[in-house]
C-alpha cells in the first residue's frame, strides 16, 4: 500500500509497465521517492534564480516590506500608510534612475 500512495501522491502515473513483487515495489518506491525529491530540489533552485533576477525588484520589495512592519509596529493611522506606500512606488522608478546615473559616472 505504500507504493500504491507513493505512487500515486507523487504523480507518476500508471504506466503499463509495474513492479510485480514486494522488493520490485520497494525499489521503485524508493526511486520515486528520490526522484520527487531531486524534481522539487530542481523546481525550487529554478525559482529562485528567477526571483533573483530583478535585482530592483527585490530592493522594492524588501523596502516595501520593512515599510510594512515599521507601520504597522509604529500603529500609523490607515491613511498614512496608503500615502506612504503609494509614496514609495511612484519613487521606485526615482531611484532606479539614481542607480542608473551613479553607474555612468
Amino acid at each position: 500500500s505504500l507504493y500504491f500512495t507513493v505512487y500515486t501522491v507523487t504523480s507518476v502515473g500508471y504506466g503499463d509497465v509495474a513492479p510485480a513483487t514486494r522488493d520490485e515495489m520497494a525499489i521503485c518506491t524508493v526511486f520515486i521517492l528520490i526522484g520527487s525529491v531531486l524534481w522539487a530540489y530542481i523546481i525550487g533552485n529554478f525559482a529562485s534564480l528567477l526571483s533573483s533576477v530583478d535585482i530592483y525588484g527585490a530592493q522594492f520589495r524588501q523596502s516595501m516590506d520593512e515599510l510594512n512592519v515599521m507601520m504597522r509596529e509604529r500603529n500609523f493611522p490607515l491613511d498614512l500608510r496608503r500615502r506612504c506606500r503609494t509614496f514609495f512606488r511612484q519613487s521606485r522608478h526615482m531611484a532606479r534612475v539614481q542607480n542608473y546615473s551613479r553607474l555612468e559616472s
